[in-house]
């Protein structure tokens, strides 16, 4: 069962949701799994939506700290040359969610990803041209999630 269910299930039964007893992990597994809005977490816990964001955002919990903890945790640094085979690669649940998070990235999200990266692993120094950076991370992506078993999103 996700956290949000569970967490809206003891609502209903009329348990008091605080604020103080989230940690990182339930946060995180909300906003960037489970992919709840900070409203809807806000309304759960009965706390102002801006209460959630600050949070969220003093704990490192945006878009692109979580997509560069991500490669930190998971890319080796190097991505394997795909044979020819002509058909498309088999992309997990895990990879499909995480490459669709960094297409949504707006420009200055997607730039300041890039330099991060780049910083982290030189495959990433090369690529220059917006197309080419989202061509290489997405192979990435795929080969870092490749052959684990897909958990829930």
């Amino acid at each position: 069962m996700r956290l949000f269910d569970n967490l809206s299930q003891r609502k209903q039964r009329g348990e008091t949701l605080d604020m103080s007893a989230i940690t990182y992990d339930m946060l995180h597994q909300l906003w960037w799994i489970e992919e709840i809005p900070d409203v809807m977490i806000a309304d759960l816990l009965g706390v102002p939506k801006k209460k959630v964001t600050n949070l969220r955002h003093k704990w490192g919990i945006k878009t692109p700290d979580v997509i560069v903890r991500e490669f930190e945790e998971k890319f080796t640094g190097d991505i394997a040359h795909q044979t020819e085979s002509g058909e498309a690669p088999q992309v997990s649940a895990q990879a499909a969610a995480l490459i669709r998070k960094i297409n949504n990235l707006n420009d200055i999200e997607l730039e300041a990803l890039r330099v991060e990266l780049a910083h982290r692993f030189p495959v990433f120094l090369e690529v220059q041209q917006e197309v080419a950076f989202l061509a290489t991370i997405e192979q990435a992506v795929q080969q870092f999630y490749q052959g684990q078993k897909d958990t829930a999103l």
